[in-house]
């Protein structure tokens, strides 16, 4: 069948319907451009104009991406912000929020004032915004804001302490970007004590004191640490979370660097939990050098001497206390 179109010209039956899909589509946009224009101008709040949209079938306005697509405990690399997130709160969900990749993908409301022209009236109202890059102070403003962070969580200022510590002591490296020579480096662990973080243009840098104990512009952008790193000296808080989702570290554990020790560590408590753990640390660390043998086969060997004197001061701490 053919229908005749607004210049007289036929179109068939399944133009039309494409046509008609078109018109749908754009009045569709039509009308999310005018609840982003009545919320922009203070005319709407953001949740009338979510609940218009719904009605409209427009569809919801701010959006988040599926939290399944970003995994950041797949990530070989973290920043700043993710790190210090996971030292506090130790939930993978908190350490995607401090992802830039998919904070990327995230659509929000952002409050905003503003007004046409020099002299025009001041509207304030909100607008829909891409989220912007994590950075350690909005850490902060979580913690201050958010009821649901877990029970066991440290403060944001402990954590990043923590993480410099570690960093100071050589436990593990990060790199960044160096001001001097525009090139990635590793930051080396005698630094720390002389580094800052500050914010340049929404990010977090580093910059280095100097002698007159002024910030001077020198320093690391673009700061990333591993993150098998990270959880080597931050486990999950399950036991289950440790064994199963944390990888074992593929070297010997000289000093100054991370180890499958951590492994060993989990299984001695869940052990003394369990009412398994032997009375002399020589033979519990015999017991332990075993379990990890035959669960990490391909891991560098741990001896029970290294084990037990690993061991012993906390062995020698539970044994004074009571049993439960």
């Amino acid at each position: 069948m053919m229908v005749f179109g607004p210049s007289g010209a036929t179109m068939s039956r399944g133009s039309t319907r494409e046509a008609q899909g078109l018109m749908s589509n754009s009045n569709k946009a039509s009308r999310r451009d005018d609840l982003l224009e009545d919320v922009k101008y203070g005319r709407m709040t953001p949740g009338e104009a979510e609940a218009e949209a719904v009605r409209l079938g427009v569809g919801k306005l701010a959006s988040k991406p599926d939290g399944s697509q970003f995994d950041p405990m797949r990530e070989p690399w973290w920043t700043l912000p993710m790190a210090v997130a996971w030292i506090a709160w130790r939930s993978p969900d908190k350490v995607r929020e401090c992802w830039d990749p998919y904070r990327a993908e995230c659509l929000e409301w952002h409050p905003k004032r503003w007004r046409v022209g020099l002299d025009g009236p001041i509207h304030a109202g909100f607008i829909l915004e891409q989220r912007r890059p994590a950075t350690l102070s909005r850490l902060w403003f979580v913690e201050k804001n958010e009821a649901s962070l877990p029970k066991e969580a440290i403060n944001i200022s402990e954590a990043k302490a923590k993480l410099w510590n570690a960093l100071g002591e050589n436990a593990f490296q990060a790199t960044g970007i160096s001001t001097d020579t525009g090139k990635r480096v590793v930051i080396p662990d005698y630094a720390w004590p002389d580094l800052k973080n500050i914010e340049e243009r929404g990010r977090d840098v580093l910059r280095v004191r100097e002698a007159s104990g002024m910030w001077s512009n020198r320093g690391y952008n673009d700061v990333t640490l591993r993150r098998q790193d990270i959880m080597a000296i931050c486990q999950p808080r399950r036991l289950e979370a440790i064994t199963n989702d944390l990888p074992t570290i593929r070297h010997t554990g000289a000093p100054g660097r991370p180890s499958s020790m951590h492994l060993v560590e989990a299984e001695y408590r869940a052990r003394w939990d369990r009412g398994e753990a032997e009375t002399s640390i020589g033979a519990e660390a015999k017991k332990l050098a075993e379990w990890f043998q035959k669960k990490h086969p391909d891991a560098p060997k741990l001896t029970p001497k290294t084990i037990a004197n690993r061991l012993r001061d906390e062995h020698r701490n539970r044994m004074a206390q009571p049993r439960n």
